[in-house]
């Protein structure tokens, strides 16, 4: 209601909150769970809960993103617990983009890869009850004056921002990031996807599913009338991602 009343109706809405936990799915504590899911699914979910009724009541063009990672689409074994919710954030998104493909609402799922951001501090941000015994024994990091954490993202006192590195470097430029997510978001792009290196693993994940399947060949005519692609949009997602290649983004 307040963003609404001193901006206007809102016309992008980018869920980008994101905790990076190293907890395994195996090992993690509920309170790791808790945090991890409440931040990075259960922090979108809330986002479009509240704005896509509000998107669609204004009519005008608009669009959500979510900032996922390359751990929702090539699974890290040693980040199990933020995996999870990443690859829940992706499922999300694609779910969406098929619900809202004929509406005045947009869907992007933003794949950011290595960054340069203050995902590190997240640790000195879990909230107290959700903090595991030792860790609460131990004591959080202290803050500083103004209650950011030392080592926390300061906007006010960082130099001048140099100009923005090249595209391939490692960890990635946030200005080129932002760059790249704009034209995604004017082409209402479903998928953002910068690393291009992790390739690989999506094909292989991809191709593994496709080997797990029981062959059946010849396909029975009762099971051959069916489109089993079950939604459109992944096709659409090709036919437009060839169509509209070439890209003039600054940096890339």
């Amino acid at each position: 209601d307040e963003i609404e009343k001193k901006f206007s109706p809102v016309h992008i809405l980018v869920n980008n909150a994101g905790v990076g936990l190293s907890q395994s799915a195996s090992a993690g504590t509920l309170n790791d769970w808790e945090w991890g899911m409440g931040v990075n699914f259960w922090g979108p979910v809330y986002g479009v809960n509240t704005f896509v009724p509000r998107m669609r009541a204004h009519g005008q063009g608009a669009q959500i993103v979510t900032t996922t990672s390359t751990s929702g689409i090539v699974p890290n074994p040693s980040t199990g617990i933020y995996s999870v919710s990443k690859i829940a954030a992706v499922a999300l998104m694609e779910q969406l983009r098929n619900e809202l493909r004929t509406t005045n609402i947009g869907t992007t799922c933003f794949v950011p890869g290595n960054t340069t951001s203050n995902i590190g501090q997240s640790e000195s941000h879990r909230p107290e009850e959700l903090r595991n015994e030792s860790q609460a024994t131990a004591g959080a990091q202290a803050p500083r004056a103004g209650g950011a954490p030392a080592g926390a993202f300061n906007a006010q006192s960082r130099p001048p921002a140099a100009a923005p590195s090249p595209y391939w470097s490692r960890p990635q430029d946030p200005v080129v990031v932002g760059r790249v997510l704009l034209d995604g978001i004017l082409h209402n792009d479903l998928f953002v996807v910068l690393q291009p290196e992790w390739r690989p693993g999506v094909e292989a994940r991809a191709n593994a599913l496709l080997e797990s399947m029981v062959p059946v060949q010849p396909m029975p005519e009762a099971l051959g009338n069916r489109d089993y692609t079950r939604t459109p949009i992944y096709v659409q997602e090709i036919a437009h991602r060839r169509a509209t290649r070439q890209r003039d983004i600054p940096g890339i």
